[in-house]
């Protein structure tokens, strides 16, 4: 029978693991995030500079949001381990870390209702609906933001509430009310974005002839910006859902799903930054079609008037 004479050495060990397996995690994590935040910038600015790439402002609302995102989980980069993160830096991230998934999720909805009255306006041959509407779509997720942002700090009535999570990641509230608004606003989001692209379906393939005239040399009203964000929306469901997951630590595999929730940006990276004028701004190098890119850049303005005309350009005459 062998006794252990070096318990103090075994418990040593027990906590180098354990330090090994936490700079790890925090490894993984922050390479994830900072991977998200130079794809997504690399689209947006690739979309701003390229006078080849024209998209609508919901467009570039969404792909901000998710910059948003990214930046919120790397707020206390230098301080998530050790001593507290000081209180203001903590206090910006908890609120972010919050008030992100419902920005993300209301800019992506917006972007799907945008495409939806653009379509439904095209293959019926209707009149678009007033500047309002558009500049509506381009500003409401940022008040959410906004009121969500000013809805977390009344909840940090004393500092004990403000914590960082066990693994480390990020700081949080120690209240779990947040968690049923974020969660009830990206439900809603997700029924929307699913009952609106339901319906441009059934649409789509019922006057399919025309859209597919109509909307030729359009990269915004394209066949395969619709298949995007119906794969985005799909995937909303599941990565929001484990972002709400990660956020507020329940479970027993929190430092998972915190690392799954920060590799979500990425996906709008990869869904948005796949298409074919995307894809040939970043191969510079390589011989553009002119008649390819003057295709691309028509038919494509940011303001009603211009899509009203852009819309006459596209319809069968």
């Amino acid at each position: 029978m062998s006794v252990d004479l070096h318990p103090l050495s075994t418990l040593s060990l027990r906590e180098n693991d354990s330090d090994r397996s936490l700079y790890i995690g925090l490894g993984v994590f922050n390479t994830l995030a900072f991977l998200g935040l130079i794809l997504n910038a690399a689209v947006l600015a690739a979309a701003l500079c390229s006078p080849h790439i024209h998209r609508r402002s919901a467009w570039f609302s969404s792909m901000v949001a998710w910059i948003f995102y990214t930046i919120s989980r790397l707020l206390i980069l230098g301080h998530q381990t050790g001593s507290e993160p000081p209180y203001g830096t903590c206090l910006a991230q908890a609120v972010s870390v919050y008030a992100t998934p419902p920005l993300c999720g209301l800019s992506h909805t917006c972007l799907v209702i945008d495409y939806y009255i653009l379509s439904s306006s095209l293959t019926f041959r209707k009149k678009l609906p007033g500047d309002w509407i558009f500049r509506m779509l381009l500003v409401f997720p940022w008040v959410i933001f906004v009121l969500l942002t000013y809805i977390t700090m009344l909840f940090v009535a004393e500092p004990s509430v403000l914590i960082r999570n066990g693994d480390h990641f990020y700081c949080v509230l120690s209240t779990q009310t947040m968690f049923l608004v974020c969660a009830v606003i990206i439900f809603v989001a997700c029924m929307v974005n699913t009952a609106l692209l339901t319906h441009t379906a059934i649409t789509l393939h019922r006057h399919w002839g025309v859209f597919r005239m109509s909307s030729s040399n359009n990269a915004h009203l394209s066949l395969s910006m619709f298949l995007r964000l119906s794969i985005f929306t799909s995937l909303t469901f599941l990565t929001l859902g484990l972002t709400i997951f990660a956020v507020y630590g329940l479970g027993t595999h929190t430092a998972a799903w915190a690392t799954i929730s920060v590799a979500i940006p990425i996906l709008p990276a990869l869904v948005y930054g796949t298409q074919r004028d995307i894809l040939r701004t970043f191969l510079f190098w390589r011989k553009q079609d002119l008649h390819d890119s003057k295709s691309s850049a028509s038919h494509y303005k940011d303001d009603s008037k211009d899509d009203q005309k852009s819309l006459q350009r596209m319809s069968i005459r």
